[in-house]
């Protein structure tokens, strides 16, 4: 992490213990955590790669830039589904998913989620963190995890990670 800091690159990677690769924007993308610990931090990965099925439906709220997305894409399991609200974190998602061969494994609607569905501006606070603002430079739909499931005809769900802020 500390070459990161010195060498300031406007993009990086890291390869994950299973393999993929995650890239990057530095320093604003960077999941220091993760560069830090390496995916050690994640014991449900070994418990999710024993238990995961064929017709399994895995939902990721919060994607970020995929690390939790491209694990599940790599399991025997039916589809993931990821929602990241960041115009920024997916584009990054998106590349990540082409970049490790499973982008046709894993639906990515850009979108965020409400306990009401609303249109309103969105202002990116950090690589991390979205927040709805009245002077927001992106227009931004809100939908309810309901209403989108509905939608997509996802009569169950067998794995559902959120990760989000506010």
């Amino acid at each position: 992490m500390g070459y990161l800091y010195i060498r300031r690159p406007g993009r990086s990677e890291i390869r994950l213990r299973s393999g993929p690769v995650l890239e990057f924007s530095f320093p604003n993308q960077a999941p220091r955590v993760l560069l830090a610990l390496g995916d050690f931090i994640d014991p449900e990965f070994a418990f999710l790669r024993k238990i995961s099925r064929p017709d399994w439906i895995v939902v990721d709220v919060g994607a970020a830039i995929g690390q939790f997305s491209l694990f599940a894409a790599t399991l025997p399991i039916a589809k993931v589904h990821a929602f990241e609200p960041s115009s920024e974190n997916f584009a990054a998602l998106l590349r990540i998913l082409v970049r490790n061969g499973v982008s046709n494994r894993v639906d990515v609607p850009l979108g965020r989620f409400s306990n009401a569905e609303f249109e309103a501006n969105s202002e990116t606070a950090s690589a991390w963190t979205s927040v709805i603002r009245e002077t927001g430079s992106e227009r931004v739909s809100a939908r309810t995890l309901t209403a989108d499931f509905e939608s997509r005809r996802l009569d169950h769900v067998s794995a559902l990670k959120i990760n989000v802020a506010g």
